[in-house]
């Protein structure tokens, strides 16, 4: 049953406490879910700036040259090199930070400013070596794709300090190779976007086990894939870095096959896209090297941008990296 709500006065914008607890009475599902009817004012949009080591927050409706909402950055974020995100149901911040031993950093719903972590996963028993893509399941379990060392590393929700992984994705059968991007479906399969393919493991997966998807070839059009996303029907998204390019592939899809889809083209303003998010509406987001472009559901070709963030208010520094929606 849902409950509805009016939102005024004071929540006029995502990301501040008491409108994430309006928008989630607005339409609470069985499973808490914040459903696909919410106005973008339940939404938000969270951007890792490479250039300043920082994150940005805009409303998911946000377009042109406007300042973010909130803006963590500073010497106690400890945010260094930052490259994935992604946020939990109640919009607890999950960040990587490739430099030194690496480290996932995780900051409060509505965190701005010189923000200190709640939590900090790091230490030499973590096993993070250049954590990239970033990915929480149902249970709230974080998963890292490690670019270094080519392994998944999974933590336990609530996981803090120099903790180790409950379970770890590596080894030569399992074809990881570079992981940029990580990914998870309804279901708990785990997705991964490789240098070169993209791959897919069971629920669980653990140890040196072979994916149960794995595409790849020269029909795929993957050409140095980071970004991983996921759509309501499963739809594979993937940011291409070399070629800047979005493809797109059906579910469940495996082997050498081209994709379903393909944004590529002067018209989009792709400009080697790193980051790839798909909101409830399957709208498209893509974080580039000096903007963030968004594309209605089902684009494809030179589709112009529906909506696109750039400019000196959006305080946004090249090159811009993860973001999540």
């Amino acid at each position: 049953m849902k409950v509805l709500i009016a939102i005024r006065g004071a929540l006029s914008f995502c990301g501040g406490a008491l409108t994430l607890v309006a928008c989630h009475a607005l339409g609470t599902g069985a499973n808490g879910s914040i459903p696909q009817a919410l106005p973008a004012v339940c939404r938000c949009l969270y951007v890792v700036d490479g250039g300043k080591d920082s994150v940005a927050v805009y409303p998911a409706s946000a377009h042109g040259d406007v300042k973010p909402i909130h803006d963590i950055t500073g010497k106690n974020t400890g945010l260094n090199l930052p490259w994935g995100i992604v946020t939990d149901a109640i919009a607890n911040i999950y960040v990587t930070n490739e430099a030194g031993e690496g480290s996932v950093t995780v900051y409060a719903a509505g965190a701005t400013g010189n923000a200190t972590p709640i939590r900090t996963i790091s230490g030499a028993e973590t096993k993070l070596e250049v954590p990239a893509g970033i990915a929480l399941d149902t249970d709230g379990n974080v998963y890292v794709a490690n670019f270094h060392d080519s392994t998944v590393t999974v933590y336990a929700a609530g996981a803090s300090g120099n903790a180790p992984p409950v379970r770890t994705i590596g080894g030569s059968q399992t074809q990881l190779n570079g992981p940029g991007g990580v990914a998870l479906d309804a279901s708990g399969n785990i997705y991964v976007a490789n240098d070169k393919s993209v791959t897919v493991y069971a629920p669980g997966a653990n140890g040196n086990v072979p994916p149960i998807q794995s595409i790849s070839g020269s029909k795929t059009k993957l050409r140095e894939p980071l970004g991983i996303a996921l759509d309501s029907s499963v739809n594979i998204y993937v940011a291409n870095y070399r070629d800047s390019t979005v493809t797109v592939y059906a579910a469940g899809a495996t082997g050498n096959v081209a994709p379903i889809r393909t944004l590529v083209g002067a018209k989009t303003e792709l400009n080697v896209p790193v980051g790839v998010a798909v909101d409830a509406r399957d709208r498209i987001y893509v974080s580039n090297y000096d903007a963030i472009t968004v594309y209605a559901a089902g684009a494809s070709g030179d589709a112009e941008p529906i909506r696109t963030l750039s400019g000196a208010k959006t305080e946004l520094s090249p090159p811009l990296v993860g973001l999540a929606v």
